[in-house]
């Protein structure tokens, strides 16, 4: 959990539920509450709700593929990791340090499957760090860094790697 961040109080029983429910859940995450600022509040509980939409459909079977153009993840905080997956990532090679988190979840959802809970079990802290403004060079960097982080994957994987442009 991150330091300005707090979990309910039954956040970690709902995540052993899934680990005693399923096999091998090596990566799961839950819905998330947003406090704070609220204008950041209001527009990132919009954008969590558009990407947990789009998650429930997918049906715990989100892929890198579909990390492509979308974090899924928003914040650590929602997020339990088996430790011997984290082992496997390449800490290394960030394509861009400011999306670390982005390049880790590319990396574990190339061999694993991510379990959603539809609970609000992480609350996220709204501050003046999150404040973003896409322009034509953000979305160039962006764009940098999907493409830059598919040739190490590819170099990872180079015998199973495949992303559809």
């Amino acid at each position: 959990c991150e330091s300005d961040d707090y979990w309910d109080p039954n956040y970690l029983e709902e995540k052993i539920k899934i680990i005693n429910n399923y096999a091998n859940p090596n990566i799961i995450i839950n819905d998330l509450d947003v406090f704070g600022d609220r204008e950041r509040c209001a527009r990132f509980q919009r954008i969590i709700d558009n990407r947990y939409v789009k998650y429930s459909k997918l049906k715990n079977r989100i892929s890198v593929k579909d990390f492509r153009n979308l974090n899924y993840i928003m914040t650590f905080s929602c997020c339990m990791v088996k430790k011997s997956e984290l082992l496997k990532c390449n800490f290394l090679d960030v394509p861009r340090r400011s999306n670390l988190d982005w390049w880790l979840w590319r990396q574990l959802c190339f061999n694993n499957s991510i379990w959603y809970v539809d609970k609000k079990l992480t609350h996220w802290y709204m501050h003046d760090s999150y404040k973003q403004h896409e322009n034509n060079d953000e979305a160039a960097q962006q764009k940098a860094l999907i493409n830059q982080s598919d040739k190490l994957l590819k170099k990872q994987h180079p015998f199973c790697y495949y992303v559809k442009s």
